[in-house]
């Protein structure tokens, strides 16, 4: 038995060690391209975390977090210059030449660009995004299709592997109801943002190593029913549930808002301080009030994947409620998984000075690094 608690413990500290490169702590980023096709002209207005085009484009030369009116000025050129490799519209045979007629960067530290192109009134148009394979592995773009009366017609995640749609001009004279589309897909970017977002990961996995134990007397001991257990977890993850669902409405309405750096270093500090509880146990009643308190800071991270690229008015709605939606079935599956095999341990001897102690030092660790790298910036 001991041997299989082992190969079990293993396996699931395993991904602890790659999760260690603090390149891994970040969601891979999300664009969104607006896309109006109307007589013979196709308007498109793409909107990007100003981080997500620092490799390409230096913006924020001094590193100070911040854009002065001379630094994007001192940008602007070769942000221009990316047109082309922006996005693409093909008429026919041939790409059209893309004419930029705005660009500005916002509050939200959202860079703007308009591109306007003449595709002849040619039938069907092709759409493209070829910055999708100069970005991070990974990045998706939000692609939304609109009529001339801005009517969606037809919306889809584009990525490195899938940049590329054929649009036929015929769908512009009768828009598809598209609502249920959209919802589906900000769902499965909530779901992927909490699995990729590994450091939203790694606080809720911490927050569910001590299942299956209470502390008393100044020792771990087992408890002895599955349903203490499950009223627990279900306690923390509801109040994590609440607190990020506050926020993440509040940062994407425009109410909250905190600088990004800030906000991911605060999320570094909440899985170091969840860890280190684990070691030298502080709170060990109401843990539901620390998973409320951290989870308020969790929702402005998940806001920054949508909060920041300026989504259109009648899309703020829905790109709420998907994603949202799409966070707590990550979670919910989460919990599934990790919750039964770490209740299975709990009478093992060396689990509260292995999987709990060790694990947790090593997610602190991990917090740690994170920490340093979102604090000097890197």
């Amino acid at each position: 038995m001991a041997s299989l608690h082992g190969i079990v413990l293993s396996l699931a500290l395993l991904p602890l060690s790659w999760l260690a490169n603090p390149a891994h702590a970040h969601d891979p980023g999300l664009s969104f391209a607006d896309v109006r096709i109307a007589g013979s002209e196709v308007a498109v207005t793409l909107t990007f975390a100003r981080r997500e085009l620092e490799p390409l484009v230096p913006i924020d030369v001094d590193g100070d977090g911040a854009v002065s009116d001379a630094e994007f000025a001192a940008a602007r050129p070769r942000l221009r210059g990316l047109a082309p490799l922006l996005f693409t519209v093909r008429a026919g045979s041939d790409d059209r030449e893309p004419r930029v007629t705005s660009l500005e960067i916002d509050d939200s530290d959202a860079v703007r660009i308009a591109l306007l192109f003449d595709d002849g009134g040619e039938d069907p148009v092709g759409l493209r995004a070829p910055i999708l394979t100069r970005l991070a592995r990974g990045h998706r773009q939000y692609l939304s299709i609109r009529s001339t009366g801005g009517q969606p017609v037809a919306n889809q995640i584009l990525d490195a592997g899938t940049a590329a749609v054929v649009v036929p001009r015929t769908a512009m004279a009768v828009p598809s109801r598209t609502v249920p589309d959209q919802l589906v897909s900000f769902v499965r970017e909530g779901v992927r943002h909490i699995w990729l977002g590994y450091d939203h990961l790694l606080f809720l996995v911490t927050l569910l190593l001590p299942a299956g134990l209470r502390r008393r007397a100044g020792a771990w001991q087992a408890v002895d029913r599955f349903g203490t257990t499950f009223r627990a977890i279900l306690l923390v993850v509801t109040a994590f549930t609440v607190a990020h669902s506050i926020t993440l409405g509040l940062a994407v309405l425009g109410l909250v808002e905190l600088p990004p750096r800030l906000t991911e270093a605060a999320i570094a500090v909440s899985v170091v301080a969840a860890a280190l509880n684990n070691v030298w146990p502080v709170v060990t009643r109401r843990l539901w009030a620390v998973a409320f308190g951290f989870g308020l800071i969790h929702g402005l991270g998940f806001a920054g994947a949508l909060g920041e690229l300026g989504l259109p008015r009648d899309a703020k709605l829905t790109a709420l409620v998907g994603f949202n939606l799409g966070v707590e079935l990550g979670q919910l599956a989460i919990v599934v998984v990790v919750l039964p095999l770490i209740y299975s341990l709990r009478h093992w001897q060396l689990y509260p000075r292995t999987a709990l102690q060790v694990g947790s030092i090593l997610v602190a660790g991990i917090g740690s690094l994170w920490l340093v790298e979102r604090a000097i910036g890197a």
